[in-house]
């Protein structure tokens, strides 16, 4: 994970230093369905809605703003914001899920403090030999580069296994690293991978909306 932001800024020592751990998915855990976690202070959500066809209405399409992240993030009607414990947490969990379902196909953003010399490249290189570490089945699918939101985006595709004591699931991602103003942004596209398809391109723009608040 991603080291937690903090008030205070880092230490010289610790400006080159970029204490990362594994980011499987980003939150990316077995999880079952329940109410959207209620907001928290520094967390607002509006509604905007879309474009709509004479004939046919888009869905409304809502963007999340984390003021402490100093991010926000779009996502289509039906999908659910939830904040976890820091290092800050926005978890999208798809609409489109079984009642049964024991991963639920999400876009994660993790943030955390890194040193002023930091850029998008070193975090994804940390990132990548963690996975290789200790992830189950890792395998790399693809390394690119884009842009998102004015920022270099580094693109990591790749594939592990998620074992639980319910349950062993081969899971595809896509992961986005960014660096901007001394935080690290991880995005990531997970899904049960027969359900990758389904999914891709909607999870794909959510993570491409993200925009960098000041």
């Amino acid at each position: 994970m991603l080291k937690p932001m903090t008030t205070r800024k880092p230490t010289k020592q610790a400006a080159s230093i970029l204490c990362l751990a594994l980011i499987m998915g980003g939150a990316l855990t077995a999880c079952k369905k329940s109410a959207p976690a209620p907001n928290q202070t520094g967390a607002q959500t509006t509604a905007s809605p879309d474009a709509t066809e004479a004939d046919k209405p888009k869905p409304q399409v809502r963007r999340f703003t984390h003021e402490a992240g100093k991010v926000s993030i779009a996502y289509p009607e039906g999908w659910d914001v939830k904040l976890d414990t820091p290092p800050f947490n926005i978890i999208g969990l798809s609409p489109a899920e079984d009642g049964e379902d024991l991963f639920l196909d999400n876009v994660s953003v993790r943030i955390g403090v890194v040193g002023p010399d930091a850029d998008a490249q070193t975090v994804a290189d940390i990132e990548m030999r963690a996975l290789a570490r200790d992830a189950d089945g890792f395998r790399r699918k693809g390394l690119s580069a884009e842009t998102i939101g004015g920022s270099q985006a580094i693109r990591l595709d790749y594939e592990i296994d998620i074992i639980d004591e319910l349950f062993e699931r081969r899971i595809r991602c896509v992961l986005f690293i960014m660096v901007e103003n001394e935080l690290a942004y991880a995005v990531t596209c997970s899904a049960f991978a027969p359900d990758y398809d389904r999914y891709r391109q909607t999870m794909l723009d959510i993570a491409r909306s993200i925009r960098f608040e000041e």
